[in-house]
């Protein structure tokens, strides 16, 4: 980077910081949130893995999985002569730590409640009460009553959604796990080779503005990954709350910001990333076998 250049920083999460970037555009001179051009939403360890094999030239999604991936038509992979040397940093928001798979392939888990949750809901309470009984089955891995739903769920996807045949088949095959936060965020910065930040995110916010994640514990769990690897947090509590809780989120979206905070919370991520170059690579070595506490 050159003293007039913009930061070449990698964004790798969901749609608050995106947002937040994309608000502020690349007119501010000082961040580019885009150096391999446009990449997916990515809430888990896995999408994001999966993204950087992507952009590695590694893997291509089947053009039938890319909407489930959420991957934009024009993401492409990265010259491989350059790789990832053009980055000056990284940002990282891990939304959970469940990851949806389907034959091999990470699932965005806004585009599997778009794509596969919303039409069957819509069947009827029936279909309701089972596709949530199968949601629950998935996400705590008991098989037994996951492949017991989903025989019968695959009976309610409607005859007139798209992909009919894709849709039952998810239902069908659609497998879960936890990801390891220390791990998985290690494995990252192995790969990408430059500094790193983590952007602490909360399921939601209580009235009085206290913060609540999901799973319970979650973000303790990133937090003491991040230490244990020596990468800088940033938590979007304080500015959220400057900002009032009550009209921070959307009434039609309610996890995503209101248009007013996207451009506050955009400076304060390129403040963060901006620290996070001075700060220089972490070294990560001597935390890395550290166990986390119970």
């Amino acid at each position: 980077m050159t003293a007039t250049s913009a930061l070449n920083v990698l964004l790798l999460g969901g749609c608050r910081p995106r947002q937040s970037a994309r608000t502020l555009g690349q007119k501010q001179g000082r961040v580019n949130f885009e150096p391999c051009g446009p990449v997916n939403s990515a809430n888990t360890i896995g999408e994001m893995l999966q993204t950087l094999a992507i952009l590695r030239g590694e893997i291509t999604i089947p053009p039938e999985l890319r909407a489930l991936c959420r991957i934009p038509p024009t993401m492409a992979p990265v010259p491989p002569e350059t790789g990832f040397s053009h980055l000056d940093a990284a940002l990282v928001e891990l939304s959970t730590p469940i990851e949806y798979v389907f034959r091999g392939f990470a699932l965005n888990h806004n585009r599997v409640r778009t794509i596969i949750h919303t039409p069957i809901r819509n069947v009827g309470p029936e279909a309701a009460k089972l596709l949530g009984k199968w949601i629950y089955a998935l996400r705590e891995g008991k098989d037994e009553a996951r492949e017991r739903t989903s025989a019968e769920l695959v009976n309610y996807v409607p005859e007139n959604v798209a992909n009919r045949e894709l849709v039952r088949a998810v239902v069908r095959e659609m497998r879960s796990n936890r990801s390891d936060v220390v791990s998985g965020l290690e494995r990252i910065c192995d790969i990408l080779g430059c500094p790193v930040g983590v952007i602490l995110y909360f399921f939601r916010y209580m009235p009085d503005g206290r913060p609540v994640d999901w799973p319970p514990g979650f973000v303790n769990e990133v937090v003491e990954g991040a230490r244990r690897l020596n990468l800088p947090t940033f938590d979007p509590t304080p500015t959220l709350l400057e900002f009032g809780v009550e009209k921070a989120f959307r009434e039609d979206q309610e996890f995503h910001y209101v248009h007013p905070l996207l451009p506050i919370m955009g400076e304060q991520m390129i403040r963060f990333a901006e620290s996070i170059c001075k700060r220089g690579a972490a070294d990560r070595s001597p935390r890395a076998n550290e166990p986390i506490p119970a």
